[in-house]
């Protein structure tokens, strides 16, 4: 009865100042707990006065998880009819934002790499460079420009493969396979790609895995999630620094961290990493640039896998990102 009287005094302060927005986010809580309460009639009534104020402040978030609070009501008073309706309104509106992420995502990914300064751009002009000065160039520097082109190529290839997996993601046509892989085999597999990298900014890399530890995953899953969190540790790490992989057992799992002593990440910054509607476009240390992307996709594979992932972090002290594999 107190929250109830709490939203209720909290109503008319917002509808006396005029706040839609405000109005309309107590009116889907004032919903939630009268649902709670089995109360459905005035939840259903407080759920359908928040749709109609979202819809005047476009939060279509807000308006979306009405619909769904109201099929899971009808649902549960089994009105399949009515349910079925709202949920079908829900579905509408969450492919609708889902398409409208996808493409502002899409359209961040044609500013960064549309242009001369992304991995393409930097790929084409080291290749041209190479051809078109190639028998008056110093050994020495068709060796540097050597080096450039391997770690374009590495980051065309990493970008490509982000980019090819999660349209699949988003046309919902991919599909995953576990079976039983060595964990140590697939950390040191990804490791390999980054060599050049790590080498160039004097990064040393540890590793404290179990050579006979056996993970149940999709093998997709397991080296996207490696290569993504081990290109982020070099590129956020600065020259000399250091980069900790190790996995511990906990119960049917293994519980593995990618630890940098990297520039780290402040508290609002990690709320919006996993985020696609969010601009997470990053910038490394030696100015490499990033889209944000792979952390996406590692939390969308790992989560339809049924695991999780996280990020521990602080400015200035590194990074710690940590997910789940279950154990085979």
């Amino acid at each position: 009865q107190n929250a109830i009287k709490y939203y209720n005094q909290s109503i008319k302060i917002t509808e006396k100042e005029n706040d839609l927005a405000g109005t309309a986010t107590n009116y889907e809580a004032l919903g939630q707990l009268y649902f709670k309460m089995k109360n459905y009639k005035l939840a259903e009534d407080a759920y359908k006065k928040s749709i109609i104020l979202a819809k005047k402040s476009l939060l279509r978030n807000l308006i979306r998880a009405n619909y769904r609070n109201l099929y899971l009501l009808k649902k549960q008073q089994s009105q399949l009819e009515d349910a079925l309706s709202f949920y079908e309104k829900y579905i509408e509106i969450k492919d609708s934002i889902s398409n409208e992420q996808a493409l502002k995502q899409i359209s961040e990914l044609q500013v960064q790499y549309g242009t001369e300064k992304g991995p393409f751009g930097a790929f084409l002009n080291i290749s041209e460079t190479i051809s078109t000065h190639f028998n008056t160039l110093e050994k020495e520097d068709i060796y540097t420009l050597s080096k450039l082109s391997y770690d374009s190529a590495i980051h065309v290839q990493n970008l490509l493969h982000n980019l090819l997996q999660w349209a699949m993601t988003q046309t919902n046509s991919l599909n995953f396979y576990p079976e039983s892989l060595n964990l140590s085999f697939i950390i040191h597999a990804n490791l390999s790609l980054f060599n050049a990298s790590a080498l160039e900014k004097k990064i040393i890399v540890n590793t404290d895995i179990n050579k006979t530890a056996l993970v149940h995953a999709d093998k997709n899953v397991a080296n996207t999630v490696m290569r993504n969190l081990i290109n982020n540790a070099i590129k956020f790490t600065e020259e000399s620094g250091t980069i900790n992989i190790y996995a511990v057992s906990q119960g049917d799992k293994f519980v593995i961290t990618v630890e940098d002593t990297g520039i780290g990440i402040s508290k609002s910054d990690i709320e919006k990493l996993f985020r696609i509607d969010i601009e997470n476009s990053s910038i490394g240390v030696s100015k490499e640039k990033g889209t944000g992307l792979g952390l996406i996709l590692c939390k969308e594979f790992l989560e339809k896998n049924g695991e999780k992932i996280w990020v521990e972090s602080e400015e200035g002290k590194g990074t710690k990102v940590i997910f789940t594999l279950k154990k085979a």
